[in-house]
């Protein structure tokens, strides 16, 4: 089944932010009613000035295939703020236990006093209900898949070629991330590389090696994302946090509207 990234946009006034999840569904109109429905939810949290303009929603095994639609959604709320930056902390969980946490801008001043949470039953019941839909609509987060687990390499020559202890199981496109990995000179081998040569069953070729490195230890693992559901929420704590401009590029210059 397709899988694909749905990206709520959000503007108050001259303020803007984006809020994504991802959901396995047959066809890009099945996400639609999904995520207009999710987002009026999310609406119903948030201050009385802020909107969602559009939602874009892209087949993430197919890129180039991002569309945007105007979900038309009433204000739900009545609740006033001047700023944008009132903020509550959400924990989200998967089913592989891996967590998020989740940052939900726009809120209403009057949800905190003196800086702690204390929101109304109203409010309360609004938040219950967004985040609850998180869950019963089948949304995923994007997480690094743990079982790639970090494999013990012998040597990194400076053409690049690492030599691993046992079989890499990589193809030419893997990524990889080293960790606990130095060069000859003690520098930290940090980032993400890219395979560009399969050697052997335990060489492989990194491309943008500099000639000049050499290593003789280390591990790496294979940078690979899974999709876990969520299945359970947390509210933390209130905050602030900057938001930016709205958006003015959605799609990119080679995507189009939806029809």
């Amino acid at each position: 089944m397709p899988r694909f990234k749905a990206t709520m946009f959000f503007t108050q006034r001259s303020s803007g932010w984006s809020e994504s999840f991802y959901l396995d569904a047959s066809s890009e109109g099945a996400v639609r009613p999904v995520m207009n429905a999710l987002a009026s939810r999310r609406l119903a949290c948030a201050n009385l000035a802020v909107t969602v303009p559009y939602i874009r929603i892209e087949d993430i095994t197919l890129p180039g295939t991002a569309r945007l639609f105007n979900p038309n959604l009433a204000r739900a709320s009545n609740r006033n703020s001047d700023t944008p930056w009132q903020s509550l902390l959400v924990r989200l969980q998967a089913s592989d236990g891996s967590r998020r946490m989740y940052l939900l801008r726009g809120l209403p001043d009057e949800i905190a006093v003196n800086g702690v949470y204390q929101p109304d039953p109203d409010f309360r019941a609004a938040i219950d209900q967004f985040l609850g839909r998180l869950s019963s609509t089948g949304c995923r987060l994007k997480v690094i898949k743990k079982s790639n687990l970090f494999q013990p390499i012998s040597n990194i020559s400076n053409a690049g070629q690492v030599t691993t202890i046992g079989a890499h199981g990589l193809n030419v496109g893997s990524i990889i991330k080293f960790d606990h990995t130095h060069d000859d000179n003690g520098v930290l081998v940090s980032g993400l590389w890219t395979v560009n040569a399969d050697v052997s069953s335990n060489v492989f070729g990194i491309a943008s090696w500099p000639g000049t490195r050499t290593a003789s230890a280390g591990k790496f693992r294979k940078q690979e994302a899974d999709y876990p559901l969520i299945t359970a929420t947390d509210v933390r704590r209130i905050g602030k946090r900057n938001v930016g401009r709205p958006f003015g590029l959605p799609l990119g210059r080679r995507r189009r509207p939806a029809a």
